[in-house]
């Protein structure tokens, strides 16, 4: 297993979801929430910091900056580490603030439609024609975060509504989707003693929708009902519990992979 920098999640030289090994790991996805988390934390720390200072929109422009810079550095070192390091993924997360420092553009309404469906033909570009060589770090991610970004900005124009508006239901229940679809495949591989392709994936996914969406009312939208029902009191001791928990959880895979790299 390759050396775990403390900002990675433990990789073994995995080279695509469905090559390698990796199909007999359920959990192999949820690397990702790492990376989540780490941002999560530097957010609250922002959070805490920004109000001390009168320069908030150049410290989050300079936060994003030095990020893309450090991402580009790590694209020309060949750096494929960089893949699960959260300094080379900031810029990703921060598109989000650089939208809110710089203002909405004002558009036509064709000329608008006209960037909402050009950044839909690039996400969808991206879907079906990158490859791993394209994976961060790389200039060719810019495209589709930019393409993001813009559909955020735009969110009135004829295009989003003809074409997202159908599938907002799947934003809904997008989180129990992730977390869900990784294990189907793998369980139902295993099942079926085969890699799932085909109809075959499509009939998976199906079931997976479905306990997702079980999932999400049953779990997911339970813990958010409950946290609207209790006392502010309650509702603290609660995320007192949860942060305990994962810190807790979090210092023993520390501890395990520590272990692990000694001997």
């Amino acid at each position: 297993m390759a050396p775990m920098r403390w900002y990675t999640c433990p990789t073994s030289g995995h080279v695509g979801y469905f090559q390698g090994q990796s199909i007999a790991y359920p959990f192999l996805h949820t690397w990702s929430l790492s990376l989540e988390m780490q941002f999560y934390t530097i957010i609250f720390l922002m959070a805490l910091l920004l109000p001390l200072t009168k320069h908030r929109k150049l410290v989050l422009t300079g936060i994003f900056a030095v990020s893309a810079a450090y991402c580009g550095l790590s694209y020309f070192k060949g750096d494929t580490q960089a893949y699960y390091n959260i300094f080379d993924r900031l810029w990703q997360f921060s598109l989000g603030t650089m939208i809110w420092i710089f203002p909405r553009p004002q558009f036509s309404k064709v000329v608008a439609n006209i960037i909402y469906a050009a950044a839909l033909a690039v996400i969808v570009g991206s879907g079906l024609f990158y490859t791993l060589q394209f994976a961060c770090p790389s200039y060719m991610m810019v495209f589709p975060c930019v393409a993001v970004a813009v559909i955020i900005m735009l969110p009135e124009t004829e295009i989003g509504r003809l074409c997202l508006v159908p599938i907002s239901p799947l934003g809904v229940i997008s989180y129990s989707v992730y977390l869900w679809h990784w294990p189907g495949i793998v369980v139902a591989s295993y099942l079926l003693s085969f890699q799932v392709q085909g109809l075959t994936m499509a009939a998976v996914l199906g079931i997976v929708l479905v306990i997702s969406l079980l999932s999400y009312l049953f779990v997911e939208r339970t813990g958010l009902d409950y946290e609207d029902r209790v006392t502010p009191a309650v509702r603290n001791r609660g995320a007192a519990i949860l942060v305990g928990g994962c810190m807790t959880l979090a210092a023993i895979l520390f501890y395990i992979s520590f272990v692990s790299r000694v001997h």
